[in-house]
């Protein structure tokens, strides 16, 4: 385990409200390559705000971001303030960058960050946070990105796999390699792949449309699964395969259904794309550029 502190730039604004108080806050982190190793997995977890990676070719984590506290009555004082802050920490092989407030719950154990949030609704004193973060990571580190509210999560040009998650936002995903995967509940889902995945990609959100932008030599197997949704793609190579039997486990005797929507190919079929939504569409565009 192992505290990670970096090279931290502040730089404070203040607004006070007859009603209440805004405090806002630039800061800079800086992660010297010292602090991770090459085959160390980055995991961003914010609460409210953005998210924004991009990978580059240096060595450093570089951290920008401001962080702006809200308080609907009273002041905010400074060890109030100070109780919200963005934190990392280097676990088991994860350097782990994410948000700590008395909202919080924090605790790393059996390998992972058990991360849980609470807010108490019926306080009308509380302090609500937004954080908006734009990271700098090497691009040949695995990523996690993700975000809850009043935000989205962007990652661009990173080369060793992407997990980016939201709730309530959009995701876009540019310039990828690697495994790839993209999740929401209220929002649209973009990717766009530098060259075509080469392994299983999934994609899910509830509300919004997905669209998927790939070079001309796809080779993928594609399911979907919408309640008020279509598929849509502009490929040319493509066919439809039999619906999935699938086996399922109850009890002492296994139990089989049938998928009611059949997957297409889309070439050779050589890696499987997985879309799972509930109102929306999605697309399977080539790239052109």
């Amino acid at each position: 385990m192992k505290n990670l502190l970096g090279t931290l730039l502040t730089s404070f604004l203040i607004f006070s409200l007859s009603y209440g108080q805004n405090i806002q806050e630039n800061f800079t982190i800086t992660l010297s390559s010292n602090d991770f190793d090459s085959d160390t997995e980055v995991i961003i977890k914010n609460i409210n705000g953005d998210v924004k990676v991009t990978g580059y070719d240096g060595d450093e984590i570089v951290i920008s971001g401001t962080k702006e506290l809200r308080k609907r009555r009273g002041n905010i004082t400074d060890d109030e303030a100070a109780e919200y802050e963005l934190k990392t920490h280097l676990y088991e092989g994860k350097l782990y960058i994410y948000i700590d407030s008395p909202n919080a719950q924090v605790e790393f154990s059996n390998g992972k960050l058990n991360y849980k949030w609470h807010w108490e609704n019926n306080d009308r004193n509380r302090i609500n946070e937004h954080f908006d973060l734009d990271i700098r990571v090497p691009s040949k580190l695995a990523l996690q990105a993700s975000t809850v509210n009043s935000g989205d999560v962007i990652v661009e040009k990173m080369g060793n796999g992407v997990q980016a998650n939201n709730v309530n936002g959009s995701v876009t995903v540019k310039d990828v390699l690697g495994y790839t995967s993209a999740n929401t509940v209220n929002g649209d889902i973009e990717v766009w792949y530098l060259e075509s995945p080469t392994e299983d990609t999934d994609f899910h959100t509830v509300n919004g449309k997905i669209e998927i932008y790939s070079p001309e030599d796809l080779s993928a197997i594609v399911t979907f699964e919408s309640l008020h949704g279509e598929l849509y793609t502009d490929f040319e190579q493509v066919k439809r395969l039999p619906n999935r039997l699938n086996k399922e486990q109850d009890g002492d005797r296994n139990r089989y259904k049938i998928n009611s929507n059949s997957p297409i190919q889309i070439g050779d079929g050589a890696i499987e794309i997985s879309f799972k939504m509930v109102n929306g569409s999605a697309y399977i565009r080539t790239r052109k550029s």
